[in-house]
């Protein structure tokens, strides 16, 4: 019976635990880095972490690995980026027709989600210096539009100009940001967006 007993104790700690991890990751908040600069070259850096930096993820643009943190750093492991060959040939123009309207409709939700998403991502711009073009003026001045949403994006230290003129489409400048987002509101967005037909 005492046996059985310390079984049961160790299944219900077990469970304990893990609905403790669960509820963590879905209600506490995962803080994020993320700053890009591109001229000849592009160099990034993106890092995500949790409250109190159990867990951290990090990814630069000279390290080919991600690397996964635990427990303050104490702990860290490699993880190697798989590129996966993309060398399907001789589709159907009508599964081409369905992916091209599939993507299209998940676009337009994104794009009229956009602002509500800013807000539930808590976009803090640090930095901005920027020059683009979406090589039409339509479509350079829609972007800018989404842009003028971030908090920040227009203060007197941030540069983001939109290139109406030119024909192709470029980035050139840098520009860096940091927030936070719930697990449990980032999951909500993805699945709404991945079963939008």
């Amino acid at each position: 019976m005492a046996v059985l007993m310390l079984i049961l104790k160790t299944i219900g700690i077990i469970i304990l635990v893990l609905l403790f991890i669960l509820i963590y990751f879905l209600v506490v908040p995962i803080f994020y880095r993320f700053s890009l600069s591109y001229d000849d070259k592009l160099i990034y850096s993106i890092s995500f972490n949790s409250l109190l930096h159990l867990i951290s993820i990090q990814k630069t643009s000279t390290d080919e690995n991600i690397v996964l943190y635990f427990f303050w750093k104490l702990i860290h492991f490699n993880i190697p980026i798989v590129k996966l060959n993309n060398s399907k040939e001789n589709k159907s123009n009508n599964k081409v027709q369905s992916v091209k309207k599939v993507n299209s409709n998940k676009l337009t939700y994104a794009l009229t989600s956009f602002p509500n998403i800013i807000r539930r991502f808590h976009i803090d711009l640090k930095h901005a210096n920027v020059r683009f073009s979406m090589g039409e003026p339509d479509k350079t001045g829609m972007t800018l539009g989404l842009i003028a949403i971030i908090p920040k994006a227009h203060d007197s230290g941030n540069r983001i100009i939109g290139d109406f003129e030119s024909e192709d489409s470029y980035f050139v400048g840098d520009f860096s940001l940091k927030g936070y987002v719930r697990l449990f509101t980032l999951i909500r967005i993805l699945v709404k967006i991945i079963f939008i037909k």
